[in-house]
């Protein structure tokens, strides 16, 4: 696991000699400012567990960022360490660790052959499986780090991780879904549910009303709104707008349908963007890692994109490590 402390994000500077020709465009200030990009062919995929398992350790890269306090390691020094998947576990997928930075979550096949949700403490040896969470894919906690988000078998659940509760909460989702909790005091959760089935949706974390908070543009050629992150206020969340001209990382709101584009990205390879509480949205574009200050407040990028690693895992789907 590679942890990048937040220190890096104020002190890193990008190469020239390292840059290609492609750039990422972002809205700072009502102006536009290009950082260029390397050049990247498509990742390749290897065996699937192999993928799967990079997935989790490299995922950590940018997850323990967001959870390590400023204030905790020197600055730029960066932290390495394995965390191993338990004896018998195979096919390792995307992973989330708790707000409170306490223990992670994530979806893989157990000795049976069955794929469900283990959890394991940070300063625990050894994963466990978590019962009722059979064919889970892509956890997300609540910001209490009470309740883990999933989905399984075309819905949305949750699970008490105290008394171990299931509910569910959406049913007659399809495809690849991401989610995410709000911090509001409300419980609300944002969630994709699945290609082609149009734009963001919110429910309570309790259950209830289903609404849309995001709606495809077919005008100028959105496919797919994806991969939500709450702010720290609860109510704005960034989000990921693939397909047409459109395409790049968006600010949207629970409370109204409108949004505004942040980073302008090429057609391909871009990550969710999650805030850092350094004061940057971090996202990767095309296997490059980035960090771009940001005024939680004022709903603003303050500052160009800075290069902070390279060569990180991603799916050009949207997801990446």
């Amino acid at each position: 696991v590679n942890i990048v402390e937040p220190a890096v994000l104020r002190t890193g500077q990008i190469d020239p000699a390292s840059i290609g020709d492609d750039s990422v465009r972002t809205a700072v200030g009502g102006a536009d400012h290009r950082t260029p990009l390397p050049h990247r062919g498509r990742w390749q995929g290897a065996a699937a567990g192999i993928a799967a398992a990079l997935a989790v350790l490299l995922a950590l890269t940018v997850v323990l960022t967001l959870a390590v306090p400023r204030s905790s390691i020197p600055p730029a020094v960066a932290v390495w360490a394995i965390i191993e998947a338990p004896d018998g576990v195979s096919e390792l997928g995307v992973p989330a660790i708790s707000p409170d930075g306490q223990s992670f979550a994530f979806p893989a096949v157990g000795p049976g052959g069955q794929s469900q949700l283990w959890i394991r403490s940070l300063g625990a040896r050894t994963a466990r499986p978590l019962a009722g969470t059979a064919g889970a894919s892509i956890p997300f906690f609540s910001p209490d780090s009470r309740l883990l988000g999933f989905f399984a078998g075309g819905s949305l659940k949750t699970k008490d991780l105290t008394s171990g509760r299931v509910l569910t909460l959406v049913e007659g989702m399809r495809g690849q879904a991401a989610g995410t909790w709000g911090g509001d005091g409300t419980g609300t959760i944002v969630y994709h549910a699945g290609f082609g089935t149009g734009g963001l949706r919110r429910v309570s974390g309790g259950g209830g009303t289903v609404t849309d908070v995001t709606v495809l543009d077919v005008q100028r050629g959105d496919a797919d709104h994806a991969w939500p992150h709450f702010l720290p206020d609860g109510r704005h969340f960034t989000f990921v707008v693939q397909g047409g001209q459109a395409q790049g990382i968006y600010l949207g709101s629970v409370d109204h349908g409108e949004i505004k584009r942040l980073v302008d990205t090429p057609s391909i390879g871009v990550s969710r963007a999650a805030y850092s509480p350094s004061g940057h949205l971090v996202y990767v574009l095309r296997g490059t890692l980035f960090a771009q200050p940001f005024d939680a407040r004022r709903l603003r990028l303050t500052g160009e994109a800075t290069r902070i690693v390279d060569g990180v895992w991603y799916f050009e789907s949207g997801y990446a490590a």
